[in-house]
């Protein structure tokens, strides 16, 4: 080992080793130096179309009070209708499905089934949790809400 060198670097790359691995970290064989792989080569699985995220207050998840969520909702591949809600909460959710509804701020509401995801406990502090919930079926709206979601 030469002076200077620690054992960590060893394992590291040289720059002309890392001149071969393309943008998607794949490793590239050419012996073409500024060969580079289209952005299509890089594409791997699945792309949300029609996506929209938007804020609700006023929420419940099956009939308990709930602080404000926030909504992504998407179509897949396949054109089905795809959402999750995320909501900062201090306590556990009572239930581990169940009816979600909320109210846009202009006015518009939103309903669904939805099945308890993720929970992601933070700080001990403060003692709050991330919910992530995400919808079993198409999410329901009412009002200015429907050119939301349908796109």
């Amino acid at each position: 080992m030469r002076e200077g060198r620690s054992d960590l670097s060893k394992n590291l790359a040289s720059p002309r080793e890392m001149a071969r691995f393309n943008p998607c970290g794949q490793w590239t064989p050419s012996r073409h130096r500024d060969h580079q792989p289209s952005q299509r080569a890089c594409y791997r699985g699945n792309v949300a179309h029609h996506h929209r995220r938007f804020a609700l207050c006023d929420v419940t998840f099956a009939g308990q009070p709930l602080p404000g969520a926030t909504v992504d909702s998407w179509e897949d591949d396949a054109g089905q209708a795809r959402w999750i809600a995320r909501v900062v909460m201090r306590a556990r959710p009572v239930a581990d499905d169940g009816e979600f509804t909320g109210r846009m701020k202009d006015g518009g509401a939103v309903s669904g089934n939805v099945v308890v995801a993720h929970q992601i406990a933070g700080s001990t502090a403060r003692r709050a949790t991330i919910v992530e919930f995400h919808g079993s079926e198409g999410l329901s709206d009412t009002g200015p809400l429907a050119e939301l979601t349908t796109g």
